[in-house]
């Protein structure tokens, strides 16, 4: 089901998402919407870690193409992505292309394109404070996150 508004069996936990789940799910639905439904589904001192790319370092830091390859027991897979920033709807946008090579042949290939929602800290703060959780954000590399951290840790516990 969806984020924003899947109802779980269980009685309620501590959630943590990683790998920018937010911004995928954020991607076709309300940053508040989500994070309504976490925080109805936390225990009642809950917490909520989650990861968010920052739109400032998303629209100032963006590298548009880099490509990735890597080799195993005679295989080669090559990873070209190509990424666009739409700065009015926060999008980003990755188009991939995977080739893969057997002892130097081509034997596959595919493209996968990815749109993940960025945001600002303000407008998260706003979100987790309406979801009755608090909350407080750190830089992924350690210590207080910065204006231009591109990937930012939000802890939301709830009120």
């Amino acid at each position: 089901g969806k984020l924003e508004s899947r109802r779980l069996a269980i009685p309620s936990f501590n959630a943590v998402s990683i790998f920018n789940c937010i911004g995928y799910a954020c991607a076709d639905a309300s940053l508040s919407s989500v994070l309504m439904n976490v925080s109805a589904n936390l225990i009642p001192s809950g917490v909520f870690v989650f990861d968010f790319l920052n739109t400032i370092a998303a629209a100032s830091k963006l590298r548009v193409a880099e490509t990735t390859t890597a080799e195993k027991d005679g295989y080669q897979l090559h990873r070209a992505t190509f990424k666009s920033f739409d700065g009015i709807s926060c999008l980003l946008k990755y188009d991939m292309l995977y080739n893969v090579l057997q002892c130097g042949a081509p034997c596959n290939s595919w493209r996968e394109e990815h749109l993940v929602r960025c945001f600002t800290v303000p407008e998260v703060r706003e979100a987790v404070l309406a979801a009755g959780m608090t909350p407080t954000f750190h830089s992924w590399r350690g210590g207080k996150a910065e204006g231009d951290d591109f990937y930012i840790l939000c802890r939301a516990a709830k009120q």
